[in-house]
């Protein structure tokens, strides 16, 4: 299943206008970037894993983490910080899509201006 994104947005445009288009195409758009940014970086950790796998050979990782050879272990270290850099950014990413996609939805059906219509929920004490 694929988001026509245009299409959400000339229907925000025919039920809001023009204006509640541009403000809900921020959030969509950058609902949209995340869930690349997320896909780019998960595709570089397997990239990096399939990489590692290859240049370790036989060898079991314990032993390129631990062992005597100082080289290995620094190329161990290198990949494991590539490797924990992309799996961070693309965790961060899908953490990031629900907050956009719920200011997307704030934005797509206008509820700002109803939020305005509604009776404030504090006392006069507050």
């Amino acid at each position: 299943m694929t988001w026509d994104i245009g299409k959400t947005l000339d229907l925000v445009e025919a039920r809001f206008g023009r204006s509640q288009r541009m403000l809900a195409n921020a959030s969509i758009q950058s609902t949209s970037q995340r869930l690349r940014y997320a896909h780019f970086h998960y595709h570089q950790l397997v990239d990096e894993l399939d990489a590692y796998r290859k240049e370790l050979g036989d060898r079991l990782v314990i032993d390129a983490a631990f062992g005597q050879n100082k080289d290995v272990q620094q190329a161990y270290y290198a990949f494991m910080e590539r490797a924990g850099a992309h799996a961070v950014a693309s965790v961060q990413s899908i953490h990031a899509v629900a907050d956009l996609l719920a200011a997307s939805v704030f934005m797509g059906l206008n509820l700002s201006a109803k939020a305005k219509r509604w009776p404030s929920t504090t006392s006069p004490s507050d």
